[in-house]
């Protein structure tokens, strides 16, 4: 019974992808993230797959057909292209792994990398033709009220474990499975399979509605939004959440009081005033739910405890992982985990272990480049997005999951905005030199 609704989901969510596709292109990629982050997988007998890469095959030779534009290189969109070295390396390190050790390249693992780096560029074209912050604020929308709905469903009704196992489990996802063996749900995990992940994401979608509300942007509901995304962290129990979201809110504070936000909206100020009920009332029906949310909050007073975990450097399963690093600490040794290693949750450590110092140098660019260029021209947004991924990346490798895009995408069109003025400034002068 569970197959025949999560199939019949799966086919509707993606028949009508490729009708948006075909009758409303602009808006496509909108609902193709969406889609993504809220469908079941298809599983034919034994085999899982997933609606990311189903409706990619289809609808990217629609969006060439259509759109071809969008993959051409220009010189002025540095950022976009930086993201290219990195399949590339991830390639060679692959290669170099295979000869010193006789791994085989991971196809799979390599096509995903490309995959998010084109639909960066789909998601960039779309901002440009409806506006960043309305694409990225339809996204989100969607995403938590259907998310809040799931987890409220899963802490209301434990012994739900067995349909959304069912729906969401892929093996990369070990905490779905370990609920499974205990028969109930003990947190929320949305329709992310995983509370680490709905965490990251709760924490993603904040970082976004409070610069928005600072702003006075004109979307609507951004304060229910941005309770939303609190109040999805909380149920999720998440780590990540409880310490992440009171981080952002002080960053933004303080680059306030130092003047580096111009504020537009004084509802930003009492923003806490109006959140702390909320999150009060949140955390006692959890108590009163008897899940382990006071445990989760103890971090908030020793939030360093957070990186005291099976994952240390000296202790822990991630001990054969480290010393591989530090034999291929150069190019790593590609997309192909060696056997009696384990990556683990962090995206510093997958990136040293995948692509090593030269593949990290190409984030490091993009990231102090970027820092800067959003400091100089006041991108509060691009920081605030930027610190969030940087701050998540300690509890997931955020650069490859398909919830960062968006966030890529806008930081992306942020800086290249910047680019366009400049080369348009340049141009300028050289006709007013002319004439």
């Amino acid at each position: 019974m569970f197959n025949i609704i999560q199939t019949a989901i799966f086919i509707t969510l993606l028949l009508s992808l490729l009708t948006i596709s075909l009758a409303k292109f602009e808006k496509s990629i909108i609902y193709y993230i969406i889609f993504c982050l809220i469908s079941p997988n298809l599983i034919l007998g034994d085999t899982t797959i997933t609606f990311e890469i189903v409706a990619f095959l289809f609808y990217i030779p629609i969006v060439i057909v259509k759109r071809r534009e969008i993959f051409v290189l220009k010189k002025v969109f540095l950022f976009r292209q930086l993201f290219l070295l990195i399949p590339l390396i991830a390639f060679i390190s692959s290669l170099i792994a295979e000869m010193k050790y006789g791994s085989n390249l991971n196809v799979i693992a390599l096509f995903g990398y490309l995959r998010i780096i084109i639909l960066i560029w789909v998601l960039q074209y779309c901002n440009e033709k409806l506006g960043k912050d309305y694409v990225l604020d339809k996204i989100l929308s969607l995403v938590i009220l259907i998310n809040i709905i799931v987890s409220l469903i899963q802490l209301l009704n434990p012994s739900s474990v067995d349909l959304f196992y069912n729906f969401y489990f892929r093996p990369s996802l070990t905490p779905l499975e370990e609920v499974m063996y205990l028969g109930y749900f003990n947190r929320a995990y949305g329709t992310f399979g995983s509370p680490v992940l709905l965490g990251v994401f709760s924490v993603f979608a904040f970082s976004f509605y409070l610069v928005q509300i600072a702003g006075k942007k004109q979307q609507k509901f951004l304060i229910s939004k941005l309770l939303g995304s609190t109040i999805l962290g909380l149920m999720a129990l998440s780590k990540s959440a409880i310490l992440g979201i009171p981080l952002l809110l002080l960053l933004a504070y303080g680059l306030m009081l130092i003047g580096f936000i111009k504020l537009n909206n004084s509802k930003f100020l009492i923003l806490p005033l109006v959140s702390l009920p909320t999150v009060l009332i949140i955390i006692y029906v959890l108590k009163q739910m008897n899940t382990s949310i006071l445990w989760y909050t103890n971090y908030l007073t020793n939030p360093l405890a957070a990186f005291d975990t099976r994952y240390s450097l000296d202790s822990g399963i991630l001990i054969s992982t480290y010393s591989t690093i530090k034999e291929n600490l150069v190019f790593g040794v590609g997309l192909t985990v060696l056997n009696g290693d384990f990556l683990g949750d962090s995206m510093y450590t997958t990136i040293l272990y995948t692509i090593g110092l030269v593949g990290s140098m190409i984030y490091v660019i993009f990231f102090t480049l970027s820092f800067v260029i959003s400091i100089y021209n006041k991108k509060i947004a691009s920081i605030i997005m930027l610190v969030s991924i940087l701050l998540m990346g300690f509890s997931l490798p955020v650069h490859l999951e398909l919830m960062t895009v968006p966030f890529f995408a806008y930081i992306f069109s942020e800086l290249e905005d910047r680019e366009r003025k400049m080369t348009y400034d340049i141009l300028l002068v050289r006709k007013k030199g002319l004439n």
